[in-house]
């Protein structure tokens, strides 16, 4: 264990294009701090691709610290199903 206390994590949180810079990410992650504010969270921690600049720009944005690098490894009867999942919902 690396934390000393429970960690929120944002698994996925994303803002449609037409829906952007009116403020709609930075509420819901305001909205988040204020419903854990009392929950013993000592940190919030998400990654997003390296390829999202502008995404690592708005975490930062928003008081977020690039503190770590996280690896990942696809094991290929997982992401086939990932696959067809994803494939369902388009």
């Amino acid at each position: 264990m690396h934390h000393c206390g429970r960690v929120a994590e944002i698994q996925e949180l994303f803002v449609v294009k037409p829906y952007r810079n009116m403020s709609i990410g930075r509420g819901l992650v305001n909205s988040l701090l204020e419903k854990i504010q009392f929950d013993n969270v000592i940190a919030i921690e998400v990654t997003a691709q390296n390829k999202r600049l502008k995404t690592h720009a708005f975490y930062e944005q928003v008081g977020f610290v690039h503190s770590h690098k996280k690896f990942t490894k696809k094991l290929k009867l997982i992401y086939e199903i990932e696959l067809k999942l994803c494939k369902r919902k388009a």
